[in-house]
């Protein structure tokens, strides 16, 4: 799901936990969410998932940036 910018996806969450309080179905994504979000809590065992994910993530939005960046120099 694309969100705009980088405050989407907290406006996006906040939404969600909204409607978790009144619909079921957002409550169950809500809860698979949280446990999902679960391992990234900074621990001993896990301290180098965390880092790797943060660093996929600014690979990821790097990459899309020269993309986004070349396509419209080139119009």
């Amino acid at each position: 799901m694309p969100v705009p910018g980088p405050g989407g996806l907290p406006v996006t969450m906040a939404g969600l936990t909204i409607l978790a309080t009144e619909l079921p179905w957002a409550k169950g994504i809500m809860e698979g969410f949280k446990k999902r979000v679960e391992f990234l809590r900074i621990g001993k065992r896990n301290r180098w998932a965390h880092i790797g994910i943060i660093g996929g993530l600014i690979t990821f939005y790097l990459t899309i940036s020269i993309v986004v960046v070349r396509i419209f120099s080139q119009r």
